[in-house]
This record gives structure tokens, sequence and C-alpha cells, in this order.
């Protein structure tokens, strides 16, 4: 398939890489921020609204 639709293929690899890129991207976020911990700051929007 590859060498009847070049451009094509080389579409799907740069989507697929830039999905793996983002999704690689997306868990080193989780983490390292771990935005899902509870961690309720002063600079929280519910720590600020529950004062």
């Amino acid at each position: 398939m590859r060498s009847d639709y070049p451009s094509e293929a080389r579409g799907r690899r740069f989507f697929f890489l830039a999905a793996l890129v983002s999704a690689f991207g997306i868990a080193t976020w989780i983490a390292v921020a771990d935005p899902l911990s509870g961690n309720e700051s002063v600079e929280t929007t519910l720590a600020v609204a529950s004062k």
C-alpha cells in the first residue's frame, strides 16, 4: 500500500507519531503534576470560595 499511496502513508505515520507524543505528554503531566490528588492549596478556587 505504501508504494501505491506514498503521501497517505506519510500522513498516517505523522498522525500516529503525533498521537503517541501527545499521549506520552499527557501521561507525563498526570504523573508529575498529580492533578487528581485532591490537594487543596490556598490558591485554588475552592479554597478561596469556601472562606
